[in-house]
């Protein structure tokens, strides 16, 4: 390793502080710390943000405070999954309702073959009407009383 390359020193200058480097490691970084001002710049920046944070460790969430955390996680999800359950319920009945009245609205409009569906309409078979009238030609009593 070349001791004046400073890019490579520096990612190594944390674990440096903290003690974690092999010892020949440390003193190859020892040499080029003795001549490289800049490196001892950082190495002092990195040795004061120690300094301010000091040695007091990160607190670790007892059981009970994850316990609190996952209540709230699922209690949230809960909900989230209930709206969107709601939603697509309603979404779901929307859809029949619609297709419901099309279908209605269709049978309606376009009577299946053969039936008579009301005065003066046509149909496919002959026969009487539903006043009890015989059709001619496929047309109702009405019809042929108007022409």
């Amino acid at each position: 390793m070349n001791t004046n390359d400073c890019s490579l020193i520096e990612p190594l200058l944390a674990a440096y502080l903290d003690g974690e480097l092999a010892p020949a490691a440390a003193e190859r970084l020892d040499v080029h710390l003795a001549a490289c001002e800049g490196c001892r710049t950082v190495l002092g920046e990195l040795a004061e943000v120690d300094r301010l944070l000091g040695d007091d460790a990160i607190p670790v969430p007892t059981g009970q405070e994850w316990a609190a955390v996952e209540w709230r996680l699922l209690a949230r999800t809960r909900r989230v999954f209930a709206g969107r359950l709601v939603r697509t319920c309603a979404l779901a009945a929307a859809a029949v309702a619609l297709l419901g009245a099309l279908a209605w609205l269709a049978v309606r409009v376009f009577p299946p073959a053969g039936t008579v569906d009301g005065p003066g309409a046509y149909t496919a078979q002959g026969g009487k009407t539903p006043a009890g009238d015989e059709e001619t030609l496929g047309i109702s009593v009405e019809h042929v009383e108007r022409f």
